[in-house]
């Protein structure tokens, strides 16, 4: 008799021994029972056990989870000294939510010059993650050549506040990588003829950008305090 089997609850990923034990009493039942081969039905409470672990990736894991669209260079606080850079956003529909750091994200980025694309890559391999890479190239070769970048992320935020560990998952199936490949492809570069935006899911949180508070007011505020106190001169 043919039997497949899937992996034991002691080959999950680290994080993953809660499910081991949830998993342990199903098997106690289930060795109690037997095949037609008359062998113990482990491999069903293990079989059991994968399945519930995909439906949990399946409910809390999707390959884009997380996007800020044409975010200013000039609003970000870059780092100086013992000071860390930071990327900060906030929801797109709650913009007077306390900010996220997405410094260290993980996804693909594009870099504009205004709203002209003219570079993509990715970050998260080695221990390089979105701020980094953006500062590698206020360095390299584009240098003074980009002032505008866009970002999609893997990793979400928490309910502290934080961005969600990279954990392994469950592949995607292929029409879900495919539409979110689309997705990136149109938001990124803004097709004129694409007429529908892209397929993200139910998963996404849009995130703006939040101008980094220790950079203090920009030109434009600076002149606008200006001619309010001429006016109130006047």
């Amino acid at each position: 008799m043919l039997r497949l089997c899937f992996p034991s609850p002691s080959g999950l990923a680290p994080g993953d021994e809660s499910l081991g034990a949830a998993a342990a009493s199903n098997r106690n039942v289930n060795e109690r029972q037997t095949l037609g081969d008359g062998l113990p039905d482990r491999c069903n409470s293990e079989s059991l056990l994968l399945k519930f672990r995909l439906n949990q990736y399946r409910g809390v894991m999707r390959m884009i989870r997380t996007i800020g669209l044409f975010w200013t260079a000039d609003d970000v606080f870059w780092g100086a000294g013992k000071q860390p850079g930071k990327l900060l956003g906030v929801p797109k529909d709650n913009v007077t939510a306390s900010p996220v750091d997405f410094r260290d994200q993980v996804g693909i980025y594009v870099l504009y010059a205004d709203f002209d694309l003219i570079y993509v890559g990715q970050t998260g391999i080695g221990d390089q993650r979105l701020l980094s890479r953006l500062k590698t190239h206020r360095k390299d070769s584009l240098l003074g050549r980009w002032n505008k970048f866009s970002w999609f992320g893997v990793r979400w935020v928490k309910q502290t506040g934080g961005l969600a560990g990279v954990t392994r998952a469950a592949h995607p199936e292929l029409a879900e990588v495919l539409d979110h490949m689309e997705a990136i492809l149109i938001y990124a570069s803004e097709p004129p003829l694409n007429r529908q935006g892209g397929r993200w899911g139910d998963k996404l949180e849009w995130y703006v950008q939040r101008r980094d508070p220790r950079l203090g007011p920009t030109d434009s505020e600076r002149i606008s305090k200006i001619l309010d106190r001429l006016n109130q001169l006047g």
